[in-house]
Order: C-alpha cells, then structure tokens, then sequence
C-alpha cells in the first residue's frame, strides 16, 4: 500500500485504477487509496477474515468467538442491514463457530461482504455530496481498530 500512495502523484486522472491485494487490505487503506486516485479494488481479505470468526463493523473490528460475545443478544452491527445482522445474534453466530458449524462461516461472510459493499457505496457517494474528507477522518481510523 505504501508504493500505491507514494506513486499516486503520478497517476492520470482520466484512467480507472485498479488494486489488487490478497492479504490484509484494512479498510482505512481502501478510504486513503481512494482519497490518492484508485478507483477498483479486489480482495479475498473479507471473506477469509470472516471464515476465521473476524467480522467488521462501523465500530472496527470484531473477534466473534470472544468470551465477551456468548450471550451478546445483539446482531453483529445495529447498522447493518444484512440477513446476517437481521436474523441472527452475535452469541448465536458464535455458539456455531465454537460447535466448528459450516453456517458460522457463511453468516459471518454474508456480513462481510455486505459490509464492504455498504462501505464501497459510501465512499463512492462522499465525493457527490462533498463529505469525502468528512468521511475519510471519521471512519479511516475508527475501521482499523478492535471494538468490544
């Protein structure tokens, strides 16, 4: 991530950039990146966080089987829209991590990729309504973090 922001000066506006990134691509990095000119993105990271009982939500990130989340009667985001965050609680999802349940994992990717796509939209609406770098330093650092 450091070459993409030391060499977007050099990028020519009228070009779609692409980056590709196997392995972690925090969202802060998605939020700066796009600030320096990329414009698609393409990571497995989502997903296979979510495989791994990692989720992320507009608080930061999430461990779900934590202790502190076994009787948590809430969805895993109070924001979030998806079949995950709608139907399921956080102590639910995290018995079927625990009981190794396939379904764990399907829940926690569901959330993800909502996740990103809610985060992608609100990116790409910032800059119409002119609250890009309002948007940029509330949620750049507060992504990153682990919330409890």
């Amino acid at each position: 991530m450091i070459i993409v922001f030391k060499s977007s000066k050099y990028i020519i506006n009228s070009l779609f950039i692409y980056s590709f990134k196997n392995r972690e691509f925090p969202r802060k990095s998605i939020i700066e990146a796009v600030a320096r000119g990329i414009d698609m993105f393409e990571c497995v990271m989502p997903s296979r966080n979510a495989r791994h009982a990692t989720v992320f939500t507009w608080n930061g990130i999430m461990h779900l089987t934590n202790k502190c989340f076994e009787t948590a009667p809430r969805p895993i985001d109070k924001h979030c829209n998806c079949p995950a965050c709608r139907n399921f609680s956080k102590a639910y999802i995290r018995h079927l991590f625990k009981a190794q349940e396939m379904l764990a994992g399907r829940l926690a990717v569901i959330h993800n990729l909502y996740f990103y796509n809610t985060l992608a939209e609100k990116i790409r609406d910032s800059p119409d309504n002119g609250t890009f770098e309002d948007f940029r330093k509330k949620y750049s650092v507060c992504l990153s973090e682990k919330y409890q």
